[in-house]
């Protein structure tokens, strides 16, 4: 198994993923071969086996064996960054920002506590996972406000 030059967090051994992430790790590949896998990492790290993945660092795993389909999403972690920020009722929008739209500078004599400027970079914080992740229509958006 050798660790991948473009992601650091990756591995690969004959067309196996695997995927790592702190003390996640999400196993791709046939059965056959993922049991080899494991037997290895038991051997080396004590772990759990949880089975087929349904969730891995906020993505919704959906698997539709009959037709070889595979589906993420990551809805409920959108809902739950609209549901942190009390924006769960907001009004959707075709594009997340309008490129068009000009911004001023806030003053400098403005002052944040930094309670709200922690709030502020943890939003922002979350978006930007959703950007890279997933949602990369984002970019515009999350980099501008950043």
């Amino acid at each position: 198994m050798a660790r991948t030059e473009t992601d650091q967090t990756l591995w690969l051994k004959i067309l196996v993923f695997l995927l790592a992430h702190v003390d996640d790790i999400l196993i791709v590949r046939n059965k056959n071969e993922t049991a080899g896998i494991k037997t290895y990492l038991s051997s080396v790290f004590k772990f759990k086996d949880l089975g087929d993945a349904h969730q891995f660092l906020g993505l919704v795993i959906t698997r539709d064996r009959k037709n070889c389909q595979l589906y993420i999403d990551q809805a409920s972690y959108v809902r739950e960054i609209l549901d942190e920020f009390k924006m769960e009722n907001c009004i959707p929008v075709s594009i997340p920002m309008d490129p068009k739209e000009t911004w001023e500078e806030r003053p400098d004599d403005i002052s944040l506590s930094p309670k709200a400027i922690k709030v502020y970079q943890r939003a922002i914080g979350k978006l930007m996972y959703l950007m890279v992740a997933i949602r990369h229509d984002l970019a515009f958006s999350v980099i501008k406000l950043a």
